[in-house]
């Protein structure tokens, strides 16, 4: 099975209804499995998330662009936007070890995200922000 999703939001939080909304539709199409529906919804909701709090100082306006491909049961996600330049993976991971009190506050959704993709590139390229996920199935 073949399938592509465009997807196009504004870097605003009530967006994350309609992401979740076309996540929804496309799992269904693809005939994902419900755990992998679960995980790419889960990778794309923390990463949008924090593209929309973090990526876009003093409340700019912005879009960010979501493309999926689901093709010999890999999917390729490509996110794009034009936010603050942030490469997701040179932030260290959090210790999960250490008890609550003594972890710092953020990092752990990145952490997820890594743990959930089979590989994970980023780039800068004319002002963009380019993160592509991996997942196979």
């Amino acid at each position: 099975m073949k399938l592509n999703l465009d997807i196009k939001l504004k870097n605003e939080i009530s967006e994350l209804r309609t992401l979740a909304s076309e996540l929804e539709t496309f799992a269904e199409q693809a005939e994902l499995a419900p755990k992998v529906a679960y995980n790419l919804s889960l990778c794309l909701d923390e990463l949008v998330t924090n593209i929309i709090n973090y990526g876009y100082p003093k409340h700019e306006s912005g879009e960010i662009d979501i493309y999926i491909k689901y093709e010999n049961n890999t999917m390729t996600i490509v996110i794009i936007d034009s936010g603050i330049e942030f490469n997701p993976l040179d932030r260290e991971s959090p210790n999960v070890e250490a008890p609550l009190e003594e972890r710092t506050v953020g990092g752990l959704g990145i952490f997820i995200v890594k743990k959930l993709c089979d590989s994970i590139t980023y780039r800068r390229s004319h002002g963009q922000n380019i993160l592509t996920l991996t997942m196979k199935m």
